[in-house]
């Protein structure tokens, strides 16, 4: 910074006026205000202390007086850093460099104000040092720095400028600036005496205006420093036409002054305008240029989409339908063209159609139509949305997007018929309840002819958890629930506590459209009187109908089970067989009907010894079985001798004529038969209980010794 400002100094030092000792020109000070505009604020201390260093330089290599030296040279510091102030109070701080008219008037404010206040202060000390006029030197300088900063101060407005250039024509370039360059010499190198038309100094303006129409900002910028070098050279040497007799120096040099600012500001004036007018035409060729891409793409979109895209103008025809027609209604594009959809529409759709047309005419956007329009002999189902378009605040034409709906439309037609046909099922199932969950066990819905379960009310139960019923028997139906969630599904039965019902359930997962699982369905039937059915009919199918007891089907069953888990598990176990002694003579002698009496009678004395473990079965006629899981031979020789005993009627229980009642037993261990065959223990069992009979009856006999505990 010190070394421009030197060397500016210099060239300006070399147009001073003897009066005042003031340059005609100060083009330092144009170059300085331009660096402060173009940096940060954190470098202006080191800029203004560099534009002291080298205008200090610059005066004493001028004149000795070291004092005003001083002082000139922190006016000159001080002028550039309250004129950037200023400016950039006025264009901007943040606001980007460009050649615009706020931007000039912000130059403008600094030339005027900042170098009103450094010529006060300049014109203060140079009439106090040197002697010279307070008034002549306040104008100089005033006008010196300003034209200087008028000349050079733009080239940072110029440089600045991104936004738009004007076109590059080199030949125009270097022929104008050939001519502003030959006519102001001609101008300006008139002698005093001379006269000439050129001696008319404002033949030069056209010569700066046109370059600022025509050219580059910063070839303006040039061709201004042109003129004004050549102005304020000529004036400072006598020439020119400002160069007269009737006229003192100072006179001239103010004159001179005034001409180069006054060509300055036009300069720059004119400049801003042109690049208003260009950033103006810049911007609309690029709003033009996106309409175009726009409309392009929209073309594009439009020509492509399996949707008919067509525009209505409300003062004419449609003007625009997409190739899709064909597809969407059956016919060609130009057929369309011109029609509205309530031309063509079902006579039962037409009101809802023009409402709808003219309501999108009147601005209301998203209105969407469903409709039906001709096809062939039936009808085809569209679904239109429209979209008014806007010009200037009202709307000039109506977009139309259509789709034809008509598989949809049946689909959903389909639908709700398949919905109510699955409400009047569900609701007429007589004894379902069908259940909706989500996957939160949150119950949706209630539907069925079960609906009058005790307990069961659809407004305190939809929308709660299942969770929320502690009763509700969760530790049977969590873990059917959780396998369903996981895509099982599940059939099974359970007793209600609360209800003392039996109930069979269908569980099965819920899924959306995806597939998903969101919860899960149950169908759930009151089965109570079915279950005691089958639990009466299974009862028959295993028991004797005269004494209750198993019949020899489920005894069978029983001992080859426990034969298993003897083989298994090693356990203990024994088979006792047991036969009514003269049955056959109570028969004969007292009927049938006593004859069952007997065997009751019977039945009933053997359980009173059995335990609850213990199986008693009556295998048919006068012939019973017992299988007593957990006996060793010891405990089952002592069930087999209290039963023999139970039998005999207690002290004073016999009744005159009543048959008395004896039994032969015959015990087989499941231990004496390694192979737990449950006929060899059976057979053995058998053969025991005929040693018994034939020992004489109303006895026992254990397999493999005698009646009674003796060998047999």
């Amino acid at each position: 910074m010190a070394v421009g400002y030197y060397a500016l100094s210099r060239v300006g030092l070399a147009f001073v006026e003897s009066e005042t000792e003031i340059a005609t020109i100060w083009p330092a000070s144009g170059l300085a205000l331009a660096t402060f505009v173009v940096v940060e604020r954190s470098w202006w201390p080191w800029l203004t202390a560099g534009i002291f260093v080298g205008n200090l330089i610059a005066n004493l290599g001028a004149r000795d007086d070291v004092a005003l030296n001083i002082a000139l040279g922190a006016i000159n510091a001080a002028e550039p850093l309250l004129a950037a102030t200023v400016m950039l109070a006025i264009a901007g701080r943040h606001a980007p460099l460009a050649l615009t008219m706020r931007s000039i008037g912000g130059l403008l404010a600094a030339v005027t104000l900042a170098n009103a206040v450094t010529a006060l202060l300049a014109a203060t000390v140079v009439a106090v040092g040197l002697g010279a006029s307070f008034p002549t030197t306040f104008v100089h300088w005033w006008i010196a720095d300003g034209v200087g900063m008028l000349a050079l101060a733009p080239l940072a407005l110029i440089f600045g400028d991104r936004t738009t250039r004007a076109p590059a024509r080199p030949w125009e370039a270097v022929g104008l600036l050939a001519a502003t360059t030959g006519v102001t010499l001609a101008v300006f190198l008139q002698g005093p005496d001379s006269f000439s038309v050129l001696r008319y100094a404002y033949l030069v303006f056209p010569f700066v205006v046109i370059p600022a129409l025509r050219l580059r900002a910063w070839l303006v910028a040039v061709n201004l420093a042109i003129v004004v070098t050549i102005v304020a050279a000529a004036t400072a040497k006598g020439l020119g036409p400002f160069v007269r007799d009737d006229l003192t120096s100072g006179q001239e040099v103010v004159i001179a002054q005034g001409y180069i600012a006054v060509m300055a500001i036009c300069s720059l004036l004119v400049a801003a305008v042109v690049r208003q007018a260009r950033v103006a035409t810049a911007a609309l060729k690029d709003q033009h240029a996106v309409a175009l891409a726009s409309e392009a793409r929209y073309r594009l979109l439009a020509n492509h989409t399996a949707d008919m895209i067509s525009v209505h103008r409300l003062d004419g025809p449609s003007t625009y339908v997409s190739p899709s027609a064909q597809q969407v209604i059956g016919a060609p594009p130009d057929q369309a063209l011109g029609r509205w959809a309530g031309e063509l529409c079902h006579p039962d759709d037409r009101a809802a159609v023009e409402e709808a047309q003219r309501l999108a005419a009147a601005g209301t956007p998203g209105r969407a139509i469903t409709y039906r329009m001709p096809d062939g002999k039936d009808w085809r189902w569209l679904e239109t949305s429209l979209q008014p378009v806007h010009e200037d605040g009202a709307v000039t034409a109506v977009v139309a997007s259509t789709r034809d709906v008509t598989r949809r439309v049946e689909a959903e037609r389909a639908l709700r018929e398949s919905e109510e046909l699955h409400r009047v099922v569900l609701t007429h199932l007589p004894d379902a309840l069908v259940t909706l969950y989500d996957r939160d066990l949150r119950i949706l819905s209630l539907h069925g002819g079960a609906m009058d379960r005790p307990g069961l009310d659809p407004e305190t139960i939809v929308g709660r958890r299942l969770h929320d019923f502690p009763d509700a028997d969760l530790d049977v139906l969590l873990p059917e629930f959780a396998r369903a969630l996981a895509g099982e599904e599940r059939r099974f039965e359970y007793d209600g506590t609360i209800t003392d019902r039996r109930y069979e359930v269908v569980l099965v997962p819920r899924r959306n459209a995806a597939g998903e699982i969101v919860g899960a369905v149950t169908v759930s039937r009151d089965i109570s009187a079915r279950h005691e059915l089958e639990e009466r009919l299974r009862h028959h199918a295993e028991h004797d109908p005269l004494t209750g007891l198993m019949n020899r089907r489920r005894f069978d069953e029983e001992i080859a089970r426990h034969a298993s888990r003897v083989r298994r598990y090693d356990e203990d176990g024994a088979v006792l067989l047991i036969d009514l002694d003269r049955f056959k003579e109570v028969n004969d002698t007292y009927g049938h009907a006593a004859g069952d009496d007997y065997l009751v009678r019977a039945a009933d004395r053997l359980r009173t010894v059995l335990r609850d473990t213990d199986l008693v079965a009556r295998l048919g006629g006068d012939e019973f079985a017992i299988l007593l899981p957990h006996a060793d031979a010891g405990e089952a020789a002592e069930t087999a001798r209290r039963l023999v005993a139970a039998m005999h009627p207690a002290p004073g229980e016999a009744s005159q004529g009543d048959p008395a009642m004896t039994v032969s037993i015959g015990v087989a261990c499941f231990a004496d038969h390694p192979a737990a065959d449950p006929a060899a223990v059976v057979a053995a069992a058998d053969r025991a209980m005929y040693a018994a009979k034939t020992g004489g009856r109303d006895r026992y006999a254990v397999a493999g010794l005698s009646s009674n505990g003796a060998g047999a």
